[in-house]
């Protein structure tokens, strides 16, 4: 899980097994969905957060 600086709410890269992870929070109610997601590449989700302080939370849950 990287974090890309675009100037606008965070942003950052995740691994498909990194979203699989994310999405078994969300639906275990443990974290809140992301606003949005979005293919990269075959191997990269550029994944937009909601506050740095929830992303904050998804990189403990995934690591």
């Amino acid at each position: 899980m990287q974090r890309i600086e675009d100037g606008v709410s965070p942003l950052y890269t995740l691994t498909g097994e990194e979203l699989a992870r994310l999405s078994q929070g969300v639906a275990l109610g443990l974290l809140s969905a992301p606003l949005s997601t979005t293919p990269q590449s075959s191997t990269q989700i550029l994944v937009r957060f909601h506050s740095a302080a929830e992303a904050e939370r998804v990189k403990v849950y995934i690591a």
